[in-house]
């Protein structure tokens, strides 16, 4: 970094020494807030005195810093103590000001003032961004940002220089969707961006998300039930499960899901939601179940064989053409001998 040095006159033991100001960081500028006087501050720095042949210059006590908005006029001056850098803070948004320093010895006497180096501070703003929960909002062109949580809400501060761009890029979570952006509280649609031009003034803009839903309906016919029944709202990539009962006396037939059968199943599970479904539980009665007693004709029937209704073999049950003869649980009814346990009436 380039110094720059002014001789002055002698005021103690030696013929000239200079006092050499020099801004660190090509004379850093940080700002603290934006759109308002006094609100930026910079460090400088300066070598120490030295003697006419190179040799420091030590027969001193410290240093006085000039500050002021025309150059060669200085309206503040600051004793900064024996330390050769000091932040100056309290500077003005949109004015330019002009620094020096003097070296000092114990008795009051002080050096000329060293060279001379001035900055100008533009006008800056600041741009709030807050992203509610759900996705988050990426401003790039300001000059610095900081961002902050509140809860699951992200603001993020940038600051603009003035007449300076800045775009800001709207991006929702996985899951959910951009419901709206406003800027400075004036709705501009679910936009994915936005760019502030020729910056003025501060400004704000908050984007809201929401999660993606899905509808999953669920229908049963007679004789049985489905749980959960009607429609349930799901979040995308989410799952929900259901459950099929056949009522008493009735057994699931079929289940299909968005009209495609997954067979008799007692259960389904939706997993990893991304569209609209439809699950429908069908029933069927159970089957009766016959003891039916067999000879041959003019023999007594002395066991038994269990069919399903409609099953069983009516035409090789007779005995002297009674067929169709009711006979009693365990017992002899006319010469039928059922010696079976039965659950239902036993036809023949």
């Amino acid at each position: 970094m380039k110094t720059l040095r002014l001789q002055k006159a002698a005021l103690r033991q030696y013929l000239y020494r200079s006092l050499a100001t020099m801004v660190s960081m090509a004379l850093m500028v940080i700002h603290l807030s934006s759109g308002y006087a006094l609100a930026a501050k910079t460090t400088l720095a300066w070598d120490p005195p030295v003697n006419s042949d190179g040799s420091l210059f030590t027969a001193f006590s410290g240093y006085k810093l000039y500050v002021g908005t025309a150059s060669g006029s200085y309206s503040q001056t600051i004793d900064v103590g024996n330390t050769t850098s000091y932040l100056v803070n309290n500077l003005a948004d949109g004015a330019t000001y002009y620094f020096a320093v003097t070296d000092y010895d114990s008795s009051g006497n002080r050096s000329g003032y060293s060279n001379e180096v001035s900055k100008s501070f533009p006008f800056v703003y600041t741009l709030t961004a807050t992203a509610n929960p759900g996705g988050t909002i990426a401003p790039v062109g300001g000059d610095s940002t900081s961002s902050a949580t509140n809860g699951s809400t992200t603001i993020t501060s940038v600051s603009i220089t003035k007449g300076s761009t800045v775009s800001c890029s709207i991006t929702p979570n996985s899951g959910f969707s951009i419901t709206g952006v406003t800027v400075d509280g004036v709705s501009v649609g679910s936009v994915g961006s936005y760019t502030f031009t020729n910056v003025t003034a501060n400004h704000a803009i908050t984007a809201s998300f929401a999660a993606i839903t899905y509808s999953i309906t669920a229908s049963a016919g007679s004789g049985g039930s489905i749980s959960p029944a009607g429609t349930a709202t799901v979040n995308s990539g989410a799952g929900q499960s259901y459950a099929i009962t056949p009522a008493s006396g009735y057994r699931i037939a079929d289940v299909t899901v968005d009209g495609v059968s997954v067979g008799s199943v007692g259960s389904y599970t939706f997993t990893n939601v991304t569209a609209n479904h439809a699950v429908s539980a069908m029933f069927a009665t159970l089957p009766t179940r016959i003891n039916v007693a067999l000879a041959a004709n003019g023999g007594v029937a002395t066991a038994s064989s269990v069919y399903a209704s409609g099953n069983f073999p009516i035409a090789a049950v007779n005995d002297g053409g009674r067929i169709g003869k009711n006979w009693g649980k365990g017992g002899n009814d006319s010469g039928w001998n059922d010696n079976t346990s039965n659950v239902w009436p036993d036809w023949a």
